[in-house]
């Protein structure tokens, strides 16, 4: 049963993906991830690519 005390962890990314999705409904979700990953490294995040490409929509 240990997925279910996963399920009640607190996110570590939920800002991060808040601010992809934000950046995703912008472009109307014309943006990929390497789109995404380049709109962040140019408000100052760096980000790997596995977190960028996240199944967004």
């Amino acid at each position: 049963m240990y997925w279910q005390k996963r399920l009640e962890q607190k996110n570590p990314n939920a800002s991060l993906e808040k601010k992809i999705q934000k950046i995703f409904d912008e472009h109307h979700g014309n943006y990929g991830y390497r789109r995404i990953q380049l709109a962040l490294k140019a408000q100052g995040i760096n980000v790997n690519q596995k977190k960028s490409s996240t199944n967004y929509g």
